[in-house]
């Protein structure tokens, strides 16, 4: 699954209809790996209902990564 580069809010809707205040989304890697929110995690995001993998559009413009 490729990573989209969405802009990310509170109230943020995955395609597949899910939200933060349903199943949510989790810290990941760009493979969709689950990892901690830590110094090292580039701030990807992988929707708990259907697996689709976000980056804020934030990150792509502080941090250049463009990585799919």
């Amino acid at each position: 699954m490729s990573v989209k580069v969405v802009d990310m809010h509170d109230n943020f809707k995955c395609a597949c209809g899910n939200t933060s205040f349903g199943s949510g989304f989790f810290p990941c890697d760009n493979e969709g790996n689950y990892v901690e929110p830590d110094s090292d995690w580039i701030g990807y995001y992988k929707c708990e209902a259907c697996g689709q993998i976000y980056s804020p559009v934030e990150n792509e413009r502080s941090n250049g990564d463009t990585k799919k």
